[in-house]
């Protein structure tokens, strides 16, 4: 009846005690070791190449794969797409 006769709807809030905030919930963040990227060349008209995008990508993939296996829970597989 509120909102009919106030012209305004009235939101239903579900979260911690019952506001907007949401549930707390655990948040594991992993850092590893940084990425070393190669240098530029003095001619950068080709920069970067598509070899050493290549290489950057495979590293990075291989750092994830790393980190999966050290702190990853027993069973849990990693998916790469």
């Amino acid at each position: 009846w509120l909102q009919r006769s106030a012209s305004i709807a009235i939101p239903i809030f579900h979260g911690r005690f019952f506001t907007p905030l949401p549930y707390r919930i655990p948040i594991n963040i992993i850092i590893g070791d940084p990425i070393v990227l190669p240098t530029k060349p003095a001619d950068q008209s080709q920069w970067p190449t598509t070899d050493a995008l290549d290489q950057v990508h495979a590293n990075y993939i291989a750092a994830l794969k790393d980190l999966h296996r050290k702190y990853a829970p027993p069973g849990r597989q990693l998916e790469i797409i």
